[in-house]
């Protein structure tokens, strides 16, 4: 499943009160940020976990 940005927004909103709401903007701002974020590895596993407490499945592409 391939998720945009409405469709990951609405996902979220879902389960949020009335009066509050999630909008999400994804850019390209970065084109490898494999240097810099290797040598912090946990920082990966944190965002995993994150997407999958949010019922979300990461996309491996190890």
């Amino acid at each position: 499943m391939v998720l945009t940005s409405i469709s990951i927004a609405e996902r979220l909103n879902a389960g949020l009160y009335r009066d509050c709401s999630v909008t999400v903007e994804i850019s390209n701002s970065y084109r490898n940020m494999r240097e810099k974020v290797e040598p912090h590895s946990y920082i990966i596993e944190l965002s995993l976990q994150a997407m999958r407490d949010c019922s979300f499945e990461p996309l491996s592409r190890r």
